[in-house]
């Protein structure tokens, strides 16, 4: 490995005198760097764990914020969904820096821009200035509060003359449709014979697997990855659907390379279907995996249930290298049923074919793996896919090993949410086959590779790990290392090597692994702290963090702060390159070594592991018999809330824990204080992070009837009536060391010397100073300290009643659903998804699943008396007698 390093050495010495040095092993064309999306950048010699970790790493330089655009009359701030690429060594062929040649970084907006940035210093210019911009035309409306020009990660031909970027966008002019761009990287100028027009007109003619039309442009997404064959002659584009009303589609363009003339080639529907609903999306952001062959793999995500001829929903498909498109091999998991049924998408992870094995190692040394919003990872002989030609297995509704078994790769370990049976790897849970869609899914990304030098090879997998079944919190694990077990003369499997159990990730990107060969693996991923339904508004939605994890101990090295970011999309990843970290939001950030960069802050500590004690709050009985009364009332029914003046105070029946953490969803509309208490005492001594009404977030110490203040910042929440987990960690006796977060990010870390710190084990509570504030999802993790309940003593049991002693509050008989429903349910849009899905479930008879162990199973009906049961309008005012009755004439 030491020419790599010396390679490295070299080019940067001459990067660094302004001169460029070629290198394709430095540059990064297409998502996760190549065809085969193995996300491994082996050629990075700088950016060592020993270097990341020191003070010299942080941020160098951000460009110009990129153009904004006007939609319907609406200014909208620009966001990159796609990744960004780097290109070592480009001849600059229009506009100021013409005949230069530069290394330059790819970057493509939401709005419909495409950017050239300078990657780095180069003689007078600087790093971060935009070479060229190109506006692909006026961008369309879309979902996440943005407007969708480009989402997809394009590719680069460097082969081609000139060298072309391939890019799709969703554009209003002339009229609307999506269609596929080649510009010269050079200028960024449009080439002659594009863009090409991607819709029915054009789609559809060529489709193989019919008769199923190509839907409006409104209803399609090309948030797939695009990708090439070897030869740079056939472009790759799937399509999905933003709200399960369109079907899936991989769709082959001729780029003009062979022919002379570029045009949609081919196209193969999910299924053959013609009505508008959900159909085997191919959406994953990974997009198509092509091997050296030019075989074109790809996964599906959900529609109708049952074997259907030529439906290929929840699968993984493989193409054959020519046109027109031609189905070779198929694999779908075994419950794929039950994941039709709850829109549990494989295709939110892309496939990845991991380099070839050692074939005296293995009798598959040919492997592909992939993962889904299940939160599992799948391996597969790409050499032997099991799946037939004609539709998928029949439906298994017992486990992996009943008829039909499914036909991946896994171990002999029995998995116990199998039944004590054996079957795919879930690697985030806890296991469901059906709280695993919108906010609850558990993964939505592509793995990236690593090979140790002992030739074993290792995936790392990063998704969202939930507090409980059915509820949407992450807690950690958020990352894993991956070994892939080989025998001799036997197939390979997979199994969890180690887990990074110190982060919990809201909505993670694909990560990537840089490394000197097999020496100094770092794990970079990007959490967009954000939820799947969430907004990207630029102005209210969390800021992302960046992530660097040592590959070998899973130690944490750097985070970046919320201000070191901007807002971004969703599901992308950075890009490596000459010791240099690229990242896209609404503008480019690199980060890196630098003597003047200012040290990083350190990462918080690690939380406490160990859940303690968890709390989602179902129930029409107030708190139970878990929780201590201190003060005031409370309302229950999937939440807590407070329902007196002036202070409402609970604390956990018999729990004692010292190095401890606490955390809850919180919606503060009642403009009061929301507070979640540690160590808290007999005395009602505590430490606790507090949601001020002005969004000020507080670390406090209380002794007796006196409060200090040990630490506060913003909490970067900007609107209190949207929902938001706020978090409260406290280890150590001297000092205490106590992080506040907000939504996964640390932000207040203080020490608390002084001689009335709060040394000893207590209990945790919540407390808020007013009426109409609400938790959920209340989480304690830690190690026991032993002991008893530390909280007040109340006068008598646990409250067993109603919620309250008084007739129904007033309200409408039959109000307006969206005016009741939306401040406890975020925004229109979640909501009509959400209503949309449970009017079509009721209407087809569907019965709805236990939401928890021991939960009976219901109907719509149903649902909507546990709303009325719980008082759930009050608030709002929509009266309790609006349901279910009046809620069914809303509906």
């Amino acid at each position: 490995m030491a020419s790599l390093a010396c390679r490295a050495i070299a080019a940067a010495l001459l990067l660094s005198a302004g001169a460029a040095s070629a290198d394709p092993a430095f540059d990064q064309l297409t998502f996760h760097g190549n065809r085969q999306r193995t996300g491994w950048n082996s050629v990075e010699s700088v950016l060592t764990p020993t270097a990341i970790a020191g003070s010299g790493f942080g941020k160098l330089w951000d460009s110009p914020a990129f153009d904004k655009v006007v939609v319907g009359g609406a200014t909208y701030a620009p966001h990159m969904y796609a990744s960004p690429l780097y290109i070592d060594d480009l001849a600059i062929t229009g506009g100021t820096y013409t005949g230069q040649r530069l290394s330059v970084v790819i970057a493509a907006t939401s709005n419909g821009f495409v950017y050239a940035v300078n990657a780095f210093q180069a003689g007078s210019v600087p790093a971060g200035t935009i070479l060229w911009r190109t506006s692909l035309g006026p961008p369309s409306a879309g979902p996440d509060s943005v407007p969708v020009g480009v989402i997809a990660t394009p590719i680069a031909d460097l082969s081609t003359s000139p060298p072309r970027l391939y890019v799709t966008a969703d554009t209003a002019s002339p009229t609307r449709s999506w269609r596929v761009y080649a510009l010269d990287l050079g200028s960024g100028a449009v080439l002659s014979g594009w863009p090409l027009a991607l819709n029915d007109a054009t789609v559809t003619p060529v489709n193989v697997n019919g008769p199923a039309s190509f839907q409006a442009t409104a209803r399609m997404s090309q948030r797939a990855a695009l990708n090439l064959n070897p030869d740079g002659s056939v472009l790759y584009l799937p399509f999905g659907s933003y709200i399960d009303g369109g079907g899936g589609w991989m769709v082959a363009v001729d780029t003009g390379r062979s022919s002379g003339t570029p045009r949609i080639a081919s196209a193969f529907s999910g299924g053959p279907f013609a009505d508008p609903s959900a159909n085997a999306g191919m959406w994953g952001d990974g997009g198509a995996s092509i091997g050296p062959g030019g075989i074109v793999y790809v996964t599906t995500g959900n529609g109708p249930s049952g074997p259907l001829d030529r439906y290929w929903g929840e699968s993984l498909l493989a193409f054959a290298p020519t046109l027109p498109l031609s189905l070779v091999a198929t694999y779908t998991p075994w419950n794929h049923c039950q994941l039709d049924d709850f829109d549990v998408d494989l295709a939110g992870g892309a496939p990845m074919l991991l380099p070839d094995l050692d074939p005296t190692r293995t009798s598959t040394p040919h492997l592909i793996a992939l993962g889904g919003k299940q939160g599992n990872l799948y391996l597969l002989d790409r050499d032997h896919l099991p799946g037939g030609l004609a539709r998928r297995p029949n439906c298994n509704r017992s486990n992996p090993m009943a008829a039909p078994a499914d036909g991946s790769l896994f171990g002999p370990d029995l998995r116990s949410y199998y039944g004590n049976t054996r079957g795919p790897l879930n690697v985030f849970g806890p296991y469901s086959d059906n709280y695993n869609n919108v906010d609850l899914a558990k993964s939505r990304t592509t793995p990236a590779y690593f090979r140790a030098a002992d030739g074993t090879s290792y995936l790392f997998f990063s998704g969202s790990t939930k507090t409980c079944v059915s509820c949407t919190e992450p807690q950690a694990p958020g990352l894993a290392r991956v070994k892939v077990v080989t025998s001799s003369g036997q197939p390979a499997y997979l199994t969890i090597d180690a887990y990074q159990n110190t982060l919990p990730l809201r909505n993670p990107g694909s990560p990537i692994v840089t490394s000197n060969g097999s020496s100094n693996p770092v794990v970079w991923v990007i959490d967009t702290n954000i939820d799947r339904s969430g907004p990207l508004t630029a102005t209210t939605a969390a800021h992302p963090t960046l992530y660097a994890i040592d590959g070998l101990t899973m130690r944490v090295l750097f985070a970046s702060t919320s201000s070191q970011l901007q807002v971004g999309g969703k599901y992308y990843h950075p890009i490596a390159a000459r010791g240099v970290l690229f990242i896209g939001t609404d503008r480019l950030a690199a980060f890196g070594l630098s003597s003047s960069a200012p040290p990083p802050p350190p990462p918080p500590p690690p939380p406490p592991t160990g859940q303690l004690f968890f709390d989602d709050f179902i129930r029409t009985t107030g708190l139970g018999p878990n929780w201590r009364i201190l003060s005031g009332a409370w309302l229950t029914s999937t939440r807590a809330q407070s329902d007196a003046h002036p202070s409402n105070q609970a604390a956990v029946q018999g729990l004692s824990c010292t190095d401890c953490s606490v955390s809850a969803q919180v919606v503060n509309f009642g403009a009061a204080v929301a507070e979640l208490d540690l160590r808290q005492q007999a005395s009602n001594d505590r430490y606790d992070v507090a949601l001020l009404a002005d969004g000020t977030l507080q670390i406090r110490r209380h002794n007796g009837t006196s409060i200090t203040v040990l630490g506060q910042a913003p909490s970067g929440i900007a609107d209190l009536s949207n929902w938001a987990t706020i978090s409260l960690s406290a280890t150590g006796a001297n000092p205490v060391r106590l992080v506040a977060s907000v939504n996964g990010t640390a932000k207040i870390i203080v020490n608390d010397t002084s001689a009335s710190a709060i040394a000893g084990s207590g209990t945790a509570g919540m407390w808020t100073d007013v009426a109409g504030v609400i938790f959920r999802s209340f989480t304690v993790n830690g190690t026991s300290g032993g002991g008893s309940d530390g909280g007040i003593p109340d006068a008598g049991p646990p409250d067993a009643g109603p919620p309250d002693a008084g007739p129904p509050d007033a309200g409408p008989a039959s109000g307006d659903l969206l005016r009741c429903l939306q401040p406890h349910h975020g925004t229109g849009f979640q909501l009509a998804h959400h209503l949309r899905r449970l009017v079509d479930e009721h209407a087809r008879g569907v019965r709805c699943p236990p939401e928890q162990p021991g939960r009976r199973p219901g109907t719509l009906l149903r649902r909507l008396q546990r709303l009325r049961a719980g008082n759930e309008f009050r608030r709002s005012g929509c009266g309790a007698g609006s349901a279910p009755a009046g809620l069914e004439r809303s509906l």
